[in-house]
């Protein structure tokens, strides 16, 4: 299953960057990180990819409104 969860900025946000990075394992990865901090879940999301990492892709936008 994959979900994606995306929020705007508001106008008066200067321009900014959005970094997707998307990573090719060998096996499943399971991460019990429901309600966790952004920073904790990271920490336990690459944890459990220690040692199935076959590749990794990365997508660099910059956004402005207006």
């Amino acid at each position: 299953m994959f979900r994606a969860v995306f929020a705007a900025a508001p106008a008066s946000v200067p321009a900014h960057h959005y970094a997707f990075e998307i990573y090719a394992v060998s096996a499943r990865v399971e991460v019990p990180a429901a309600g966790q901090p952004p920073v904790a879940t990271r920490a336990a999301v690459d944890a459990a990819m220690a040692g199935k990492t076959l590749g990794k892709g990365v997508l660099v936008g910059l956004f402005k409104r207006g």
